[in-house]
């Protein structure tokens, strides 16, 4: 494709450019309100999944663009576990009390991307705050995500905004997990070449830039109690992407048939193995795709079992004038906690720029 083609469909200036990120934000902000409500004890997670999946779906049917649906697929990630769990109806669980879910979740309209994820603590007494690990990730967790919002704006260095995050974090007693990052988004790209890692592991990988007007994030925050040192949890991987940089001519009918249908109902972007028509048969096929790395897995990740993982996301618009948070979380009660640390004083200005 034309590069200057590609840099029209990415322009902000662009009107048309900015109502479709509107639109999918309008769409995502909804799911995750429809998603939150839904969560409550005795509830199981797939239904959760299921029903604001569904409803996405019909939202963007009979719209005239040629592509649009889910971004990234509802996940409801309990406790210790990171990001990603999604499970289909032979793993799934049922919410119960003091559970601390992410909820997460995205919508593109022709291929420009939403996504957006909050934390909700099951608390058995709502008047009286949540407490202990569970308070001190949300809390730090919600601070850092506000922080970043306020700190993503032209000329903003890159490092700057990771240490500045990094020691919201730490004052708490918590550190960022594996997936935590500030990363670019561009049409139909759900990580673009400029990224802010914050987990401490891919310190190596930093590339310093500046932050530019006409620039798109996703601020993805994800803070765990105590250490951060993460393993795969014992489930199935939920979460998968096709590989568009990968080229395979796969031998099984079955695997060239999910191939297929990954295709054409995911395009690009992830998905949840749940979705697909036969789950049974889909994880047949999609062996050969994933031996042959034409599909690539999200795991579900996490910390240790005595810690709790929160998470806040954002997708924001950089504009000359202003950051634009366009999935605004006014509809979403933010968990009521205490924690016994909070955010030192050479930070706390940051929140009132």
């Amino acid at each position: 494709m034309d590069l200057e083609l590609i840099e029209e469909q990415n322009r902000l200036t662009c009107t048309q450019v900015t109502e479709k990120y509107n639109h999918a934000a309008n769409i995502a902000n909804e799911a995750l309100r429809r998603a939150f409500i839904l969560s409550k004890p005795g509830v199981s997670v797939n239904s959760i999944c299921s029903s604001v999946n569904t409803w996405i779906l019909e939202q963007v049917q009979g719209l005239n663009y040629r592509e649009s649906g889910i971004a990234f697929p509802c996940c409801v990630t309990l406790n210790n576990m990171i990001q990603h769990f999604c499970p289909s109806k032979d793993e799934d669980v049922t919410l119960q009390v003091n559970d601390c879910l992410k909820i997460e979740l995205g919508v593109h309209i022709d291929g420009y991307i939403a996504t957006t994820a909050t934390t909700l603590i099951i608390n058995p007494s709502p008047s009286e705050p949540v407490t202990g690990k569970a308070a001190d990730a949300t809390c730090a967790a919600f601070y850092a995500s506000e922080a970043a919002l306020k700190l993503i704006k032209p000329g903003n260095t890159s490092k700057m905004i990771a240490e500045t995050l990094k020691g919201i974090v730490a004052n708490f007693g918590c550190s960022f997990v594996s997936g935590s990052m500030i990363s670019e988004q561009k049409r139909f790209v759900l990580d673009g070449r400029k990224v802010i890692a914050l987990n401490e592991e891919s310190e190596e990988e930093q590339e310093e830039f500046t932050i530019e007007s006409g620039d798109v994030y996703s601020i993805n925050i994800l803070v765990a109690s105590g250490e951060s040192n993460a393993t795969h949890a014992d489930c199935k991987v939920h979460v998968m992407q096709r590989n568009v940089h990968q080229k395979y001519s796969l031998k099984l009918n079955t695997s060239r048939q999910i191939y297929k249908e990954i295709d054409s109902k995911f395009s690009v972007f992830p998905f949840a193995v749940a979705s697909l028509e036969d789950v049974n048969k889909a994880r047949l096929g999609l062996s050969e795709c994933l031996q042959h790395n034409v599909i690539i897995p999200l795991p579900v990740l996490n910390v240790k079992r005595k810690e709790t993982v929160a998470q806040f996301k954002n997708t924001v618009l950089v504009t000359d004038s202003e950051t634009v948070n366009i999935t605004r979380k006014d509809n979403i009660q933010i968990p009521y906690v205490h924690s016994i640390y909070g955010v030192e004083e050479k930070f706390l200005s940051i929140f009132n720029q």
